[in-house]
């Protein structure tokens, strides 16, 4: 596949499209006419700009042109509403725009909405062609901003959103301030549809919600998904240790089109997220967050004791890049990706969470939740080998003042199984595994090549078959440039890992020196941002 903007005389290579040979019994019956499909994307494009696209088939030697444009990042205006003062009541916008002019809600400086807790919602979107900009959004009882189930096409960008969220009912929540699963600062809700889609939320600083979430040591009642308290059939109280509360964004049963960037998602040790950001309830299956064709970049993230982003359901087209999290118990979860392609590349992530010890709250800590497994109710149907691409991540690791800092593991199979994964050009300089697929080097001999594994920078082992995969392995510790003008994350010149990683068409172009970097940064580029900007 290769590409050109419009009237430009030079063609650009795109990484070849991924062919899914899997058969239609593999997929729910709605979801039939994906099988056997070519599949891929395009990255680092234009916005605004029109593409010729080419493909050619191998080995027919058929020529395939079209074109497509990208979207326009300037949105037209039919009318502007201001919010003025101190808003004590929901608001409401049940009018809708259309493609040639969106209605905006905006703020006149030194308003705020904030509901003291008296009421769910400090805006409620029913309509469409929307744009809510620049408000400052305070102690919603359930959502910041709610999603109707028809609303589409909608903008949220530069917003400040906090102190959302309901305290759980039982003793227990209220003695240690735990939440409601999934109340967010924006949320379509658990029954969201797929009409909600072409949702942009941008340059937003979501923080400290009014609960927090429980950690994995913090056995807490459950809840069913109406949000009864669970009990066994003998009337005993069912308990769960997963961290259950509050998140940022929670967006279920969109059919995707979806960009979430460059939002600063954080909190502090009072007030944990579950997940940053993620759907409900539909994580195994050929849907879930965000929705095909989506993309989640130049977010910065904190304060997880569950996912950092949890990306997990189809994952058809899904793009994950640029992202920082920090203080997570699993970095990016794709678990599964049952349609893809998904990509995970240029991330940067730190520090990982599970309990308040900072040293044994490290166990089972991740940069990417991988797993597969069929439906427990139709064994045909099977979640998870979807084709998953991971180039030029970097995962920090280091001993400070003798407490370990970083995750315990790189890529790991959650005691499932690893299928159809990509991985090239990583730092996976996790504290203990790098790549967790030990299935991969025992018993059933096809199992060998079910991935593909190299060139990725390591220091502390492998559970792979390395006869077959990671035959260019680096086995070093990475140093890095701390005054480099590229960034904090740029290796020093003559690091392990500099100009030593594999040109991948379209994900390293414009690699500076002999090679690319094996990492997020490359030196001498421009450095990585994250978050509101």
């Amino acid at each position: 596949m290769r590409y050109r903007a419009e009237n430009s005389p030079l063609w650009s290579q795109a990484q070849s499209l991924w062919f899914d040979d899997r058969l239609p019994i593999n997929f729910t019956p709605n979801k039939a006419d994906q099988a056997q499909q070519y599949r891929g994307s395009i990255v680092k494009l234009a916005s605004h700009t029109t593409y010729e696209i080419q493909v050619l088939m191998v080995p027919s030697g058929e020529m395939i042109t079209t074109t497509a444009k990208t979207w326009n990042e300037t949105y037209p205006v039919l009318r502007t509403v201001e919010l003025t003062g101190i808003v004590k009541d929901t608001i409401s916008l049940s009018e809708s725009g259309s493609p040639n002019g969106y209605i905006v809600l905006t703020a006149e400086t030194g308003s705020v909405s904030d509901v003291a807790g008296l009421k769910d919602y400090n805006i409620l979107i029913t309509g469409s062609y929307i744009i809510v900009r620049g408000l400052t959004l305070k102690n919603a009882a359930w959502h910041g901003i709610f999603l109707g189930p028809n609303s589409h096409d909608i903008v949220i960008e530069d917003c400040d959103i906090s102190g959302w969220g309901r305290v759980a009912p039982d003793e227990l929540s209220q003695l240690n301030n735990f939440g409601m699963n999934q109340d967010s600062a924006i949320s379509n809700g658990r029954g969201g549809t797929a009409l909600n889609t072409r949702l942009v939320i941008q340059r937003n600083r979501l923080h400290h919600p009014r609960p927090t979430a429980n950690n994995w040591a913090q056995n807490r009642q459950d809840y069913d998904p109406k949000e009864k308290l669970a009990f066994t059939p003998a009337g005993a109280p069912v308990m769960n240790p997963h961290p259950i509360g509050p998140q940022a964004i929670s967006i279920t049963n969109s059919s995707g089109n979806n960009v979430i960037r460059y939002n600063n998602i954080y909190s502090d040790d009072l007030h944990h997220f579950n997940d940053s950001m993620g759907g409900g309830g539909t994580n195994f299956s050929f849907d879930g967050f965000p929705g095909r064709d989506s993309d989640i970049y130049g977010n910065n993230i904190s304060y997880c004791w569950d996912d950092g982003i949890e990306s997990e359901g189809g994952n058809m087209n899904v793009r994950i890049f640029e992202n920082y999290v920090d203080r997570a118990y699993k970095m990016i979860a794709i678990s599964p990706v049952s349609i893809g392609p998904a990509y995970v590349f240029r991330n940067v992530v730190f520090r990982g969470a599970r309990v308040p010890d900072p040293i044994a709250g490290l166990k089972g800590t991740a940069f990417i939740k991988a797993q597969a497994r069929p439906d427990k109710n139709e064994p045909n149907y099977f979640y998870g080998k979807g084709r998953v691409y991971v180039y030029n991540n970097t995962l920090l690791a280091a001993v400070v003042n003798g407490v370990n800092q970083g995750v315990e593991l790189g890529i790991t199979r959650t005691s499932a199984t690893l299928y159809n994964y990509v991985v090239r050009n990583n730092i996976l300089n996790a504290l203990h595994v790098a790549i967790d697929d030990s299935t991969n080097m025992t018993g059933d001999p096809s199992n060998l090549n079910r991935n593909d594994y190299d060139r990725d920078l390591y220091q502390y082992g492998m559970n792979i078959n390395r006869v077959i995969q990671e035959k260019n392995a680096i086995l070093a510790a990475p140093v890095y440039d701390a005054d480099s003008p590229s960034g904090p994350f740029t290796l020093c010149a003559g690091s392990p890992g500099q100009d030593q990683g594999f040109v991948i068409p379209n994900f390293t172009d414009g690699f500076i020196g002999a090679a690319p970097d094996i990492g997020a940064q490359e030196r001498g580029a421009s450095p990585l941002k994250f978050g509101a900007r």
